[in-house]
């Protein structure tokens, strides 16, 4: 095993581009039976004073907190801090003014050398501060813990010299480091020895009893003087929860958080890794492609597949990957995954999950969900040519319906009037090129009688699933003509969407055009330009006013790019009108459960939730003591929520009533995100 550990070891060492997916806080966490109480965190992992950047602390924060209730959040909070000179235990710490704590804690790690991923757990088991997103000033007061002495006669009580965020990271660290009995001071601390057996409470409460341990190494005995109890087999036989009244839970909080935040506290994971890179879904089938691995072997490993929770198969990552191969040459190149799905027909927008199966020791590993959305809308095409003979005019072109591979109809009119529709189904192997998915079945060539004199023929793709039917445009045969003019003016952004204003004319009608857009290269829609704008009307008096638009655009979160073109109506081209980079809300999901209770075999729960990207109501999952309780809809009217957020509306309550068994203890909602960002937790309860 030795052997084995010291080859596994270079799984740390990840090359660009090859992310290991970190686990999720529910379903695929620590496992219990990896805690050796004598051995809770390696020397290295504890004094390791580079262990995080101060971008990486803030980032992480951001991540696990997001949007603030008050101004107390460890993402958002700045604190004045003081220098202190250097002493026995810490380097010397410079202090500033509106410090970020994120600073705080890489300054601390920096000065004391305690591992900035130490401070972040401690913060979160002592005040569950890396969480919280409403914390009150007593419970920052109290951050690490730190001078609270569970024996004082005061309950509660914690020394207010030493209160307040910079004083508790500070000085917890510089205990941490005390408890090691560093070089140049006294051998003070003697009461959980290294190497010789101790006795170790299970609880403050002499009468729950003791047990013997040998504790390993100075980093454990640390966090033993810390918090001097272990916990007990009630409190490990319910990791995620409570025991029994002789429970004590702060050193197995603090290695369950560390493991379910960083991994494996005391080394190398031997659970699989790898990195989900790509899904996408075409009319056909989604297809998902990344790499993984497991420590224990060179041999491919299996991948399990659901979508919309349903099994969707069991596929080998077995594909050369020559870039893992340079990552990790003790086990070879075939490790990547390229798999398709097929996708039932009516299937429009699906979750798929992918997990890691584990090989040996370790456990299986979430790659993730991820929502993939087949292509759909109207039709798209192009009209190519429009010719001319004595009698007829021929027009020729292509077109595809997103929603299906089979040919579109295309509907023919000539000055107004209603001519026999044709399909467009001739072969068009450039168009299969373009859109592989589809095939090549998609051209037309149109042969239309027309009288003496010069007509106008329109062409319109007949929609066949989500959208509506398509005008493709007009031609004028016999007639000189030009592409539209405009001017694209301005954005503005709300959550969800973007509000674009302009003007566009086409030379060929005095009648309105319409506006198409795109929304980073995606279809969004076709628009009509027929607002009043006097302006327009006399710079262009022989068109008239009507040549406005004024389009609201449904957006994802973060940074888009919006391009709107003038539809050409007769001979010329479309045009382009601008575009433009648009910033809107974006971020994982916020809210706050509220309440929990419990009637008979039932739990009540309440609360709310929105999605920085969508002022559309969110899913939330909600886990019964980490296991499955369901999906549900927060849709309900919530007044007090839109008062607060008022871009969002009032449509993001949820009351879910459901099934819990009598033993049930804990009940947890999540937020599922929608755009960019994560699925997050909203909270858990404790069911009465």
């Amino acid at each position: 095993m030795r052997k084995f550990v010291a080859m596994v070891a270079a799984i740390v060492v990840v090359a660009v581009g090859l992310i290991a997916t970190e686990k999720p806080d529910v379903g695929f966490a620590a496992d219990a039976r990896l805690f050796d109480p004598n051995y809770i965190i390696s020397d290295p992992a504890f004094f390791d004073g580079q262990a995080m950047s101060e971008g990486e602390i803030q980032a992480f924060l951001q991540t696990r907190i997001g949007s603030c209730s008050n101004t107390n959040c460890l993402n958002i909070l700045r604190v004045d801090t003081q220098s202190r000179a250097a002493n026995a235990m810490c380097n010397a710490y410079q202090g500033a003014a509106q410090e970020p704590v994120s600073r705080i804690i890489f300054k601390v790690q920096q000065s004391c050398g305690i591992s900035a991923k130490v401070l972040l757990v401690t913060l979160e088991k002592e005040q569950s501060l890396v969480s919280h997103r409403s914390p009150t000033t007593a419970r920052l007061d109290r951050a690490m813990g730190y001078a609270c002495p569970d024996n004082t006669a005061i309950p509660g009580y914690c020394d207010p010299a030493y209160g307040g965020v910079y004083n508790q990271l500070y000085w917890a660290a510089w205990q941490f480091k005390r408890y090691g009995n560093p070089p140049g001071t006294s051998n003070y601390f003697t009461w959980f020895p290294v190497g010789t057996p101790s006795r170790v409470q299970y609880h403050p409460n002499t009468a729950c009893g003791s047990g013997v341990l040998t504790i390993q190494n100075k980093a454990t005995a640390a966090l033993y003087y810390y918090t001097p109890y272990q916990p007990n087999a009630a409190a490990m036989a319910n990791l995620y929860g409570i025991g029994d009244s002789c429970s004590a839970y702060g050193n197995r909080n603090f290695w369950r958080l560390y493991s379910d935040w960083f991994g494996s506290p005391t080394g190398p994971s031997l659970s699989p890794v790898g990195n989900w890179e790509l899904a996408t879904a075409d009319v056909r089938a989604l297809t998902v492609r990344g790499w993984l691995l497991d420590p224990e072997t060179a041999d491919p490993i299996t991948i399990h597949a659901y979508v919309n929770g349903q099994w969707a198969g069991e596929h080998r990552a077995d594909v050369p990957r020559s870039d893992v191969a340079s990552a990790y040459p003790a086990y070879g190149p075939n490790h990547g995954f390229l798999v398709s799905i097929p996708l039932e027909a009516q299937a429009v927008s699906v979750e798929v999950c992918l997990y890691g199966i584990n090989v040996g020791l370790g456990n299986n590993v979430y790659l993730g969900c991820r929502t993939v959305t087949k292509p759909g809308g109207p039709p798209f095409g192009n009209i190519e040519s429009a010719i001319l003979t004595d009698t007829d005019a021929f027009i020729s072109g292509w077109s595809i319906d997103p929603d299906t591979i089979d040919p579109v109809q295309i509907n023919v009119t000539v000055n107004g009037q209603a001519q026999p529709a044709v399909r467009a189904e001739l072969n068009r192997p450039d168009v299969g090129r373009a859109y592989p998915p589809y095939g090549n079945q998609h051209g037309f060539s149109i042969a239309v009688p027309l009288a003496v004199g010069s007509a106008e023929v329109c062409l319109t793709a007949v929609n066949a699933g989500r959208g509506s039917d398509t005008a493709m445009g007009c031609r004028v045969v016999a007639r000189a003509s030009g592409s539209p003019t405009g001017n694209f003016e301005s954005t503005a952004t709300s959550p969800g969407s973007v509000r674009v204003q302009g003007w566009v004319l086409d030379p060929d009608t005095a009648d309105g055009v319409d506006v198409h857009a795109y929304v980073d290269g995606r279809w969004a829609g076709s628009h009509r330009a027929d607002r009043a704008r006097n302006d327009v009307a006399r710079a262009f008096p022989a068109y008239g006013a009507s040549r406005g638009f004024d389009i609201v655009l449904p957006i994802s979160g973060g940074q888009s790019s919006v391009c709107l073109y003038g539809i050409n109506v007769r001979i010329g081209a479309n045009s382009l009108l601008g575009c433009r980079i648009v910033t809107t809300p974006s971020g994982s999901p916020f809210g706050n459960l509220e309440s929990a209770t419990r009637d008979g075999g039932r739990a009540t729960i309440g609360g709310w939730a929105i999605d920085p990207d969508t002022v559309s109501p969110i899913d939330i999952h909600v886990y019964v003591d980490g296991a499955w309780g369901g999906s549900y809809r927060a849709s309900g009217t919530r007044a007090d929520v839109a008062r607060v957020y008022p871009a969002y509306g009032a449509e993001h309550g949820f009351s879910v009533s459901l099934p819990v068994p009598p033993s049930a203890r804990e009940i947890c909602a999540y937020g599922i995100n929608t755009g960019a960002g994560f699925n997050n937790l909203i909270g858990c309860r404790r069911l009465p």
